[in-house]
């Protein structure tokens, strides 16, 4: 059975694929078909197949004259007004060849009683007409029907294969956006790394008793960037307890007595790229507090409503940022902040910054937490 339908789709790939078998086939099919229902029925069928292939020149030429001069050089190349007259023309000319083989043919041998004047009339030069064009048409529409469905598939590869372009080149800027991603946490964590690093070599050096202290917590906040920070997202919970953390090291390293202010909403079940605030953390502590004599404060504020995400962090401006005295291995943490948010939430978000006299606000606003970038 299985032979039997392997054996049919073979024919079946064979005939479809040959061209030349495709027309003889047509041409064939034409000349039975036409031989039965021409001329009246008392004729014999070998009179009718006489009749037909007499007439079976004509209408291959026509037909092909059509299909690849009219249609594929005019038609086809959108020449309209050359299409309409090289159409007319044609079918008069042909149309007069085929008169001429019933005067000169058909008439003469196979019909020799009839009368041959009848042929010079407008009326017998128009029936002919319709006659041959007929046949004229069906091949026409044949060849039309298929230059439509080779359009349809070359159209159908073209559109995936510009999907698959676009798929390309949409992994190609993901890759690219990772690598970027990848290349500013890593301009971070070292940052980071070396000023706590810096904190706990100023206690050592002093003995303090409060150095195991900050040593186990900066073991805990590495344990956050070695694994939890290998994803590219976390939970914001787990972020707002790394800042708290962070914080509390810094308050340990100043000894001073800082006025934290938390009003944290919303944010158990959101999710956020991994140490995105720390850097704004950080300057607060290098360029606001840590260089601030009194009124020593930071206030931060993460709030979470309808998947729209509000920061915003206050803190004293310090005495050098106050004289205008740049730290020369500063401006990692605004532009790294700026960066990240371009990359993950582009067109989805707000970063403002407010320099005023005594203090720094910055604020940033994701319209949308979920539509991450990546």
């Amino acid at each position: 059975m299985k032979s039997k339908k392997s054996d049919t789709n073979q024919f079946y790939y064979i005939v479809v694929n040959n061209k030349l078998l495709l027309h003889v086939i047509f041409w064939l099919t034409f000349t039975i078909f036409y031989s039965f229902v021409y001329g009246p029925s008392y004729e014999s069928f070998t009179l009718k197949l006489f009749h037909t292939l007499l007439l079976l020149p004509v209408a291959i030429v026509a037909s092909y004259f059509t299909i690849l001069v009219v249609i594929d050089k005019l038609l086809l190349k959108h020449k309209y007004t050359l299409f309409i007259l090289t159409l007319f023309f044609s079918a008069v000319f042909f149309t007069f060849l085929q008169v001429c083989v019933y005067y000169f043919f058909i008439l003469p041998n196979l019909y020799p009683e009839a009368d041959v004047s009848l042929l010079i009339h407008f009326d017998s030069f128009l029936i002919e007409l319709l006659r041959l064009y007929a046949i004229v048409t069906l091949a026409t529409v044949l060849k039309l029907l298929r230059h439509w469905n080779r359009m349809k598939s070359s159209n159908i590869q073209l559109i995936e294969k510009n999907h698959r372009a676009e798929l390309k080149i949409k992994d190609i800027e993901r890759q690219k956006i990772e690598a970027e991603l990848s290349a500013l946490k890593s301009q971070l964590n070292p940052h980071f790394l070396f000023n706590v690093l810096n904190n706990i070599y100023s206690h050592s050096l002093l003995k303090s008793d409060i150095t195991p202290s900050i040593v186990l917590k900066l073991s805990n906040l590495m344990s956050y960037i070695l694994y939890d920070c290998k994803a590219k997202l976390v939970s914001l919970q787990k972020e707002v307890e790394f800042i708290k953390n962070y914080i509390e090291l810094e308050k340990i390293r100043l000894e001073k007595d800082i006025e934290i202010t938390y009003n944290i909403n919303n944010v158990n079940q959101a999710l956020i790229p991994p140490l995105l605030f720390i850097p704004l953390i950080e300057n607060a502590f290098k360029h606001g507090i840590g260089s601030h004599p009194d009124d020593m404060y930071i206030s931060l504020t993460m709030e979470i409503h309808k998947d729209n995400f509000r920061f915003k962090l206050e803190n004293p401006k310090g005495a050098e940022v106050k004289t205008n005295k740049k730290d020369k291995k500063g401006g990692i943490g605004i532009e790294n902040v700026r960066k990240r948010l371009n990359l993950l939430y582009p067109m989805s978000h707000e970063l403002t910054v407010s320099n005023n006299a005594d203090n720094f606000n910055v604020e940033i606003i994701i319209n949308d937490l979920k539509q991450n970038k990546l």
